[in-house]
């Protein structure tokens, strides 16, 4: 019996066999600790970027403020990555621990063709409507120009969100948080450098902020990609294949059905922000004269708050 123990566990790759033999409290560490790094870091680099849009010359309050107004309709985008990524990656979980291999490649497939079909579908319906969107969500005329010059560029790049973020949970699912880790960290660190360049050095004001937010993903895409296309870093446990892209109904219902939670999480923290966004609009024009800078200074607090929230979205 133990013999036959010892050869199950020898046929089982790297990653399963630290998860068939090391103890649950070490496990808990080795997975949670990379991706604490990880979200911490891409919080900061948040609080980074709106520092740098507050420090542009003359316009930095309200340029911030229409960052702050254009959040909620970008994190709703960012709730469709959630659905397919998480959705995704427990999917794979499952399939892995059933040593369901052909299952976990076909859920990885469906994946990524939801990866490009979602961000064009949401691009075009976003950039038809986003002006009277960003209005209902309490845009005025001195801060609808800096939301529409942050969030076309963010919604016409959406695909490489959902590449860098999307594909990326399915990696953690494979059992490398490292991987998943790092991913993070080459998007956050990449926009902190990028962001003094393109908002000041620059002088692209707001745009140099969504420009360098859009090559910070762009980059974090193609070190996600690299793991499933390349052996950099090591061989993926499963990988992404041509004739597991045709969409299948049952696979995208379980990929829903798990995604959904985080998905309806997210849409509502985007309606509470809108709803928090009007309400600072109407009640600081009473009381200051300036609804704008109450929104502006209602964003800086949520990214400062994010530095916290993220500990407990790992």
């Amino acid at each position: 019996m133990e013999e036959d123990k010892s050869n199950n566990i020898k046929e089982l790759t790297p990653q399963e066999k630290m998860l068939a033999t090391k103890g649950i409290p070490r496990l808990v560490l080795t997975y949670s600790i990379p991706a604490i790094i990880g979200m911490l870091v891409n919080a900061l680099y948040v609080v980074v970027d709106r520092f740098f849009v507050g420090q542009i010359p003359d316009v930095g309050a309200d340029a911030l403020t229409g960052i702050g107004l254009a959040a909620p309709v970008i994190n709703m985008v960012g709730a469709f990555a959630l659905l397919v990524g998480i959705g995704t990656a427990a999917n794979i979980s499952i399939r892995l621990g059933n040593r369901d291999k052909e299952g976990a490649e076909r859920v990885l497939g469906n994946a990524f063709v939801l990866n490009i079909a979602f961000p064009i579908v949401l691009a075009a319906i976003g950039l038809i409507f986003l002006e009277p969107i960003l209005i209902a969500g309490g845009a005025t005329e001195a801060t609808l120009p800096f939301a529409l010059e942050y969030s076309r560029i963010i919604m016409a790049g959406c695909a490489v969100m959902f590449l860098s973020f999307a594909l990326n949970h399915p990696i953690r699912a494979m059992g490398n948080p490292k991987r998943f880790a790092s991913s993070l960290l080459i998007g956050s660190i990449s926009n902190m450098i990028l962001s003094p360049i393109f908002i000041l050095w620059l002088e692209m004001g707001i745009t140099g902020a969504a420009i360098s937010t859009l090559i910070a993903q762009s980059i974090s895409a193609l070190w996600v990609l690299s793991y499933y296309f390349t052996k950099i870093g090591g061989a993926p446990v499963i990988t992404i294949k041509l004739n597991n892209m045709r969409l299948n109904a049952k696979i995208i219902l379980s990929i829903f059905a798990i995604g959904i939670s985080p998905f309806s999480m997210q849409l509502l923290a985007s309606g509470i922000n809108i709803i928090a966004n009007r309400t600072l609009l109407h009640y600081g024009n009473l009381e200051f004269g300036s609804g704008d800078h109450a929104v502006g200074a209602f964003t800086v607090i949520i990214s400062v708050s994010m530095l916290f929230i993220m500990l407990f979205l790992v």
